[in-house]
């Protein structure tokens, strides 16, 4: 059993090595004076030092440094093949339901086309059995009635009647290709809608590292390490504007999904 000093001993030294100024250089030459350890993450460090905030990937560190934040090479070439394993299938399982959804369009279609063709049909033996039925005579005024109640006199006017059998099968047509339609959208939509909110989470971390490193820059004017700061500023500040260029893009086709989702919930086509 540890005792209790011991204990607080430990994790004491554990902080230290994590929020410590220190001082790293990568493989390539560049070096990270005086920088602190924010956090360790599986394939990297993040620092934070007088130019702002930067990940350090292990791959670009030292055996030693490696070893001090506990990455194991083997351990993490492991996690990455496993990783793009899993993106792979991911892969595969939208191919698939992008195949499911095609083939269940095609048939949409194809039950849409025959319910027309079949409503065309039964409205061409209606037309058939009336040019074939004696004839009587039929006079009077159209009038349409709103839904506020107030009637509007159209006069005399020649209509044409549809067979109720006819639209009745091009009605039970419409609405199995708008079901169909429906259910293949809304499983777009909620993945639409998932990009959507990571991308607001993505820009909201992309202006706050902004801001960071614009607070540094202003803290480290007329200082030797002011162009650094600048250089992380500008990084800071091209990552910014395309995480919301990426939030723009993410809300154009959730709201284009939506839209079409709408449109077969209407009954508008």
């Amino acid at each position: 059993m540890i005792p209790k000093l011991s204990k607080i001993l430990i994790l004491t030294v554990c902080l230290a090595s994590v929020s410590l100024a220190d001082d790293f250089k990568t493989v390539d030459g560049k070096e990270y004076k005086n920088a602190k350890v924010s956090r360790v993450e599986p394939d990297g460090i993040v620092i934070t030092f007088s130019g702002g905030i930067v990940k350090l990937p292990f791959a670009e560190l030292s055996p030693e440094v490696q070893k001090r934040y506990g990455f194991d090479p083997i351990a993490e070439e492991k996690r990455r093949a496993e990783q793009e394993a899993l993106e792979d299938k991911q892969v595969e399982e939208q191919k698939a339901v992008a195949r499911e959804q095609a083939e269940g369009e095609k048939n949409a279609e194809a039950d849409l086309t025959q319910s027309r063709e079949q409503s065309q049909a039964a409205e061409q033996r209606a037309a058939q059995t009336y040019r074939s039925a004696p004839k009587g005579t039929l006079s009077g005024q159209v009038f349409v009635s709103a839904r506020g109640r107030e009637n509007f006199k159209l006069g005399a006017v020649q209509g044409t009647l549809f067979g109720r059998d006819a639209m009745d099968i091009l009605l039970a047509g419409l609405k199995r290709y708008a079901d169909i339609k429906i259910q293949q959208l809304n499983g777009p939509l909620g993945v639409a809608q998932a990009n959507l909110k990571q991308a607001e989470a993505n820009e909201q971390a992309a202006r706050t590292a902004e801001q960071t490193a614009f607070n540094a820059s202003l803290n480290l004017i007329g200082s030797g390490n002011h162009a650094e700061a600048r250089r992380a500023l500008d990084v800071a500040r091209a990552q910014s504007r395309e995480a919301r260029e990426a939030r723009r893009a993410a809300e154009n086709q959730y709201s284009e999904i939506k839209g079409e989702l709408a449109f077969y919930y209407s009954g508008a086509f």
